[in-house]
Parts: structure tokens; C-alpha cells; sequence
């Protein structure tokens, strides 16, 4: 898995690990290192606890302007336009169980048994998580609403006119725009101690097992429509592929004083990216992976898809 060890986060953005190494034991922040490396927007995207399960935000929808009057006369009254906006954290609740017996008869212990199945948990719900944070409630209806339902649709989206099939995202994290939202009465991906419990076979026939699980609640903040930007519709045919000019042209989406932290894409449109500088190179020696544009950096990430419907 091609992954970028170089990048960081600006100083002072808090991130999920940071949160978990607060809050949870050491294994959980070893579950969550070696996981989030294919989900940057979890492993590198800003995040903040709040109280209770919902967040209130003031969004300012205009700047005022001022304007210049003549001697002995006024001017109008000017002020910025706001809008209450509320993110809500959703329950999210992977649980997991063994057969009790089955986790004492590993020759490592039960208790590297269940480890072994919490980090497959583990990378299943960071995946699960991600999506979430691009598609919203068409990735899962009881979720958290994504990008893809928060962000601008008219003015921060660049069409690449395919017929559906993948995005490319730039994104501005931080508390003034995009942000993770953990209900401060949960502790973020935590996995909890094992507990046995009683289990029950298909015939409704209890035997002993041993349970453990992630109960959190998760939410997702957009503060601003300059927060976020898309390239929609790469279907990979001719005309219709990853290059630098539909990247350059994405980054002119934000205003001058926006600069997005990172763009996320998958691997076929990293590929696309770095084909398009094979091709207009003076020696058509295949070109290197790219790992910016504008300096930006690209992530790679497992969450966005290649079957995306259009975006009109």
C-alpha cells in the first residue's frame, strides 16, 4: 500500500490519534497507527471532542462590504449574513465475539486471538468511517451526513463530464472547516476490555464467548463552502482522465486566503495523474508517482470509490 510517511498535519491540529491516546489504552492507539495508513482523512483529518451528541456552529454566509461617501452625506449600514448550522454525532457500534473456548485453544492466548480480530475490526471500521466522510448516508442511512451532502455543489465543484465513476477531493481541515466530531461522553475509536457474555447458537442454544466492541458517537463538520472542493465525474475514458490542469483548475476553486491541507484520491486516479505528466514529458520516460500539485500534497486513500453515480 503506497502511503504517504512524510506528511503531517499543521502544528496544533488535534487528529483522531491524538484523541485515543488521550482517552484509550495503548493497544487501542497501536490498533488505530497501524490502521489508518489507507484512511488519511481519519489518520490526518482535525478533530474535537464536543459535550453532549450534537454542535452547534455560526456559519458566515457573506463578508460586508464598506464603500466610500461623499462630504455631508451617510452610507449605509452594512453586516455579515449568518447561518446556524447544528452537526450531529452518530452511534457507532462494530461489536465483535469468539467462542470462549475457541480463544483459549490459540497457542498465543485468547487474549491474542481477540487482538488479532479487533485490528480486522479495527481497519474495517476506519474504512467504513472514511466513506462515510465522502458519501454520507448513501454509504450508510443511520451515519453521519459527508461531504458530499455539506459541501457547495454549484461552486466548488469541477466537472471532468464523464459519466460518473470517481472523484477527486481538496480539502481545508481545522475548526473554522473541516472537522471530526467525537460525543465527549464516548472516547473516539476505543476498544473496549474483553467481557465474556453468553452467546447463542443458530438453534437458540447458549454457550459462553467473549465480546468486545467500539461504542462511539461520530459526526462530521463542514464549516465553510470554501472548505472543501471535488473533481467529479473521472470515468477514465479519453477526455475524461486525472491531469494537472483539472487539478490546478480545482485549487482555483478556493479563495485566495483557503488553501486546502491535502487532495485525496484513490490509486486509478493517482495513476491517471501520473500518466498525463508521462505524456507531455520531453522524453516520455514514465513519470514518477505524483506526491503534489501546487505543493499540496496527495494522499491516497481506500474510501472513494470507482462506480460513483454522475454528479449533475
Amino acid at each position: 500500500m503506497w502511503a504517504r510517511k512524510d506528511f503531517a498535519m499543521p502544528t496544533g491540529m488535534i487528529t483522531l490519534l491524538d484523541i485515543a491516546k488521550k482517552n484509550g489504552s495503548d493497544r487501542t492507539v497501536g490498533l488505530i497507527e497501524e490502521t489508518v495508513v489507507a484512511t488519511p482523512e481519519l489518520q490526518l483529518g482535525a478533530a474535537r471532542t464536543i459535550k453532549g451528541i450534537s454542535y452547534p456552529v455560526l456559519v458566515r454566509n457573506s463578508v460586508p462590504k464598506g464603500g466610500f461617501r461623499s462630504a455631508n452625506e451617510g452610507t449605509e449600514r452594512v453586516k455579515s449574513e449568518y447561518v446556524n448550522k447544528t452537526f450531529e454525532a452518530m452511534i457507532f457500534n462494530p461489536q465483535w465475539a469468539m467462542d470462549k473456548a475457541v480463544a483459549m485453544a490459540d497457542e498465543d492466548g485468547p487474549a491474542a486471538a481477540m487482538a488479532r480480530e479487533a485490528q480486522g475490526i479495527m481497519l474495517g471500521s476506519m474504512i467504513h468511517l472514511a466513506m462515510q466522510f465522502y458519501y454520507g448516508v448513501n454509504n450508510d442511512a443511520k451515519g453521519f451526513p459527508g461531504l458530499e451532502a455539506q459541501y457547495d455543489l454549484t461552486g466548488m465543484t469541477l466537472d471532468a463530464e464523464g459519466a460518473g465513476g470517481r472523484s477527486v477531493w481538496a480539502v481545508k481541515f481545522g475548526p473554522q472547516h473541516v472537522q471530526w466530531l467525537w460525543a465527549q461522553d464516548g472516547t473516539g475509536l476505543v476498544v473496549t476490555p474483553e467481557r465474556e457474555q453468553t452467546l447463542y447458537d443458530a438453534n437458540g442454544k447458549p454457550y459462553t464467548g467473549i465480546l468486545q466492541e467500539i461504542n462511539t458517537r461520530v459526526g462530521l463538520q463542514l464549516g465553510s463552502r470554501h472548505s472543501a472542493a471535488r473533481i467529479a465525474n473521472l470515468d477514465g475514458t479519453t477526455g475524461h482522465t486525472l491531469n494537472d490542469d483539472l487539478m490546478f483548475d480545482l485549487l482555483a476553486k478556493f479563495p485566495a486566503d483557503v488553501r486546502p491541507d491535502m487532495f485525496l484520491m484513490n490509486t486509478k486516479s493517482l495513476n491517471e495523474l501520473r500518466k498525463s505528466r508521462t505524456a507531455t514529458n520531453a522524453t516520455g520516460t514514465p513519470a514518477p508517482l505524483p506526491t503534489e500539485v501546487g505543493n499540496i500534497p496527495i494522499m491516497l486513500t481506500e474510501a472513494l470509490k470507482d462506480n460513483e453515480p454522475a454528479v449533475t
